[in-house]
């Protein structure tokens, strides 16, 4: 029997927002990777973006379990891993 968790994660990942850019949409962000410059973005269909199409990514809040598992399984593990309780930031500007 599987179960279900609601909680959020003991060290939870950051969840952002973006616009992005090409489509003027607002963009929930389960993941960001800057080496790589791209973006998961939560929803149907799984999406991968350029992080450089995206303008005022804003930290939101700290990722629940099942978006953890949602972008595990829809995109893999190699993404920034800034944790909430961390105080660096990851995107740096030019």
């Amino acid at each position: 029997m599987k179960t279900k968790y609601t909680r959020r994660l003991d060290t939870a990942f950051v969840v952002y927002t973006a616009k992005h850019i090409p489509t003027g949409e607002r963009w929930l962000l389960l993941g960001i990777d800057t080496e790589g410059d791209r973006v998961c973005a939560a929803g149907w269909p799984p999406t991968i973006g350029k992080l450089s199409d995206c303008e005022t990514v804003v930290e939101l809040r700290a990722m629940t379990v099942e978006e953890y598992h949602y972008r595990r399984n829809h995109f893999g593990y190699n993404w920034d891993q800034k944790k909430t309780n961390e105080s660096e930031v990851i995107l740096k500007s030019e």
